[in-house]
């Protein structure tokens, strides 16, 4: 299958490591802040104002910081997702999965 010239520049600006490059990782946080003004967690009934793109995998988990699994969030959800990091990952990981899809990149994204 061939991918279109605009996967191919998003494939290519993803490291080995899974971060992107620091001016594509610019324009992701810009994008996601832009089209996700409120929290993405929505806990309780959350309608904060997004405070930080926040990953939903967790190092402490074993799993690699992958900069395609951001979500928007505020404090007092990225704070409950800290505390709660395995119902977190379970919840949110197909969020930061469309936010990636939506944004136009095409790999897949493992659970870590």
């Amino acid at each position: 299958m061939m991918l279109s010239k605009k996967e191919q520049t998003r494939k290519k600006k993803i490291r080995d490591d899974k971060r992107l490059e620091v001016k594509e990782m610019q324009k992701y946080l810009n994008w996601l802040k832009k089209n996700f003004p409120k929290c993405q967690a929505q806990l309780n009934g959350c309608e904060h104002q997004t405070v930080e793109a926040h990953h939903v995998l967790f190092v402490s988990f074993g799993a690699d910081k992958d900069d395609r699994t951001l979500r928007c969030v505020c404090r007092a959800c990225r704070q409950w997702a800290h505390k709660n990091k395995a119902l977190s990952q379970e919840l949110f990981l197909h969020v930061a999965r469309e936010n990636w899809m939506k944004y136009g990149g095409s790999e897949d994204i493992d659970n870590g």
